[in-house]
């Protein structure tokens, strides 16, 4: 509840939304649009988007948004398939309190590395 006190303030990072679901991309075209209705589009960087699918294989692709970090109390659904294994891939999502890997030099599970 601090962040009812403290002016100027998310310290619980807390996501503005006009609906239950944030934002919710579907992958049909190369403009990454936010369905949710809340206008959280993405920008895709080196990344092929094709019937639902978003692919990320050259070095530095990636989709940003302007979400850079979610508080508590969200649920996240995705789905990811690997087309090779890495040793230590990219992250899967970063932020600037946490990262999501896949693999992380010692095992080749998903990982969350947290900061906090």
């Amino acid at each position: 509840m601090l962040h009812f006190i403290i002016p100027g303030q998310n310290l619980d990072r807390a996501i503005p939304s006009k609906t239950d679901m944030i934002l919710q991309y579907d992958f049909m075209s190369a403009i990454i649009r936010d369905s949710s209705g809340n206008g959280y589009d993405g920008t895709c960087e080196g990344c092929i988007v094709a019937n639902g699918t978003l692919t990320l294989s050259a070095p530095g692709s990636v989709l940003k948004m302007l979400l850079t970090s979610k508080g508590r109390n969200y649920m996240l659904s995705f789905s990811i398939n690997p087309s090779s294994p890495a040793r230590i891939a990219p992250p899967i999502f970063s932020g600037p309190d946490s990262m999501l890997v896949l693999g992380n030099g010692t095992v080749t599970a998903i990982a969350l590395i947290s900061g906090n």
